[in-house]
């Protein structure tokens, strides 16, 4: 499914102020899988207040609606790297390692500092291991 007309114009640089603004905050009505890709790409905004208010409307997010958007087979790399990257949950990153989506080379970068039971779930990918093999320089 393609981002909405809204997402588009944040995604493009398009968007006013006032616009991100309200997105950051949460305040737009937008399907889950939309606003949680425009505020991973809001939490890098020019503006730094727009880029605080989009971390703390995604800190205020319930944990299994952010799984079901990084278990679909459609999650955008961009939100499996913001996750990956940023979150300590160990449902959050299973759901990230065993995205088929997740771009190969988070999984290496992911994979020197996992914990033991979800390194050896990238390590039962062995089609991925050789694809990537920093996966094995742990």
């Amino acid at each position: 499914m393609a981002p909405s007309e809204l997402v588009q114009k944040i995604l493009s640089g398009e968007a006013p102020s006032n616009i991100r603004t309200a997105v950051a905050r949460g305040l737009a009505p937008l399907p889950p899988k939309d606003s949680l890709h425009a505020l991973v790409f809001l939490t890098s905004d020019k503006e730094p207040e727009i880029a605080a208010s989009a971390k703390k409307s995604l800190s205020e997010w319930e944990e299994e609606e952010i799984l079901s958007q990084l278990k679909s087979g459609d999650c955008t790399p961009s939100l499996l790297e913001y996750f990956g990257i940023s979150s300590d949950s160990e449902k959050i990153l299973h759901a990230v390692i065993t995205n088929p989506a997740t771009p190969g080379n988070l999984i290496e970068l992911l994979s020197l500092t996992l914990p033991p039971q979800l390194l050896s779930t990238i390590l039962d990918n062995r089609v991925r291991a050789l694809e990537f093999p920093g996966i094995l320089n742990i």
